[in-house]
């Protein structure tokens, strides 16, 4: 199964992640290898990368005991759960907003036919009382006349 960028990125931090053992880049590239996931050196190495910029892992330069560099989770990695599901709640949260925003817009334009609909029923209101009062200034007008 060929896997997405995010997948393969998620394999390799899930398997610094699985113990809590300091890894060697010889080691996870020979695990990888024998789970056959398609992720070359160099692409492991940007994935690497990544995770250290990203402060989920940290790499410990060699030292007495160990002949190579080391990668070890952070806090921060052990607190996060994955590229694949940040980015689940990413997209769900970006759904949501788009719902609101589109109720938003159809609410702003139910006000606006509404606030139009009250302004064209004032204006009949409006009307029907200037004309009440033209009858009834008429009507006066009569009854002076007629005395």
């Amino acid at each position: 199964m060929d896997r997405t960028t995010i997948e393969r990125i998620d394999y390799v931090f899930f398997l610094i992640k699985k113990e809590d053992v300091k890894y060697t880049e010889y080691f996870l590239e020979e695990a990888i290898k024998a789970n056959n996931v398609n992720i070359s050196l160099d692409e492991l190495r940007r994935i690497l990368s990544q995770l250290q910029k990203d402060e989920y892992i940290i790499r410990n330069p060699s030292h007495a005991g160990f002949a190579h560099d080391t990668f070890e989770l952070t806090i921060e990695g052990a607190l996060f759960d994955g590229y694949v599901i940040e980015k689940n709640i990413n997209d769900a949260e970006s759904l949501r907003l788009e719902a609101i925003e589109s109720e938003a817009t159809a609410n702003r334009n139910l006000t606006t036919r509404l606030t139009i609909l009250i302004a064209v029923g004032t204006g009949i209101a409006a009307l029907y009382y200037l004309y009440l009062l033209w009858q009834d200034a008429c009507w006066c007008e009569f009854v002076w006349q007629h005395r």
